[in-house]
């Protein structure tokens, strides 16, 4: 589930940087507008959970929707969140059966001068079919980017343990 979440992770600062050199030219508007788009992938991993001991394989669809606020003073606004739409898994040595069950969210924030700041923040869970036990992963990402100072604040955080 690592490999799915960093791509999507990628996908979605891609996307934010993207977005920072829009936004720059992005002439100032008398009100707020917001754009959604909808992305649907099949996606695929190979884990190593030391919890459960195994390998575990992952796969199906989720869909990511991102809503993009352009504001009037030149900033950009995205929140994205990914929803599965029947990811499952298997253990590779045990061939116990797991379905995964998620909730995440991200925000970039653009502001009207070049710079931006994006959180993503990652609850999921691999549900156990069988007697193995069940696991939880947490994910935490926070960067924030000055032109002039580079990155001011890196923050990661992951953990994730057997239920």
């Amino acid at each position: 589930m690592h490999g799915i979440r960093n791509k999507a992770l990628f996908l979605f600062t891609f996307l934010s940087v993207l977005l920072i050199f829009l936004a720059q030219v992005q002439p100032a508007f008398a009100e707020a507008n917001t754009l959604t788009t909808v992305a649907t992938s099949t996606l695929g991993s190979v884990q190593f959970y030391p919890c459960a001991g195994e390998y575990i394989e992952l796969h199906g669809d989720y869909s990511a929707v991102f809503h993009v606020t352009f504001d009037p003073t030149g900033g950009t606004h995205v929140f994205g969140q990914n929803i599965s739409k029947g990811i499952h898994g298997v253990g590779l040595q045990s061939g116990t059966l797991y379905t995964a069950t998620d909730s995440d969210r991200r925000s970039t924030n653009i502001f009207g001068a070049p710079g931006f700041e994006t959180t993503y923040v990652d609850t999921f869970r691999l549900v156990s079919q069988g007697k193995s036990a069940n696991l939880l992963v947490q994910m935490t990402i926070h960067l924030t980017y000055a032109p002039d100072q580079g990155f001011t604040a890196q923050t990661s955080n992951v953990n994730s343990t057997c239920k």
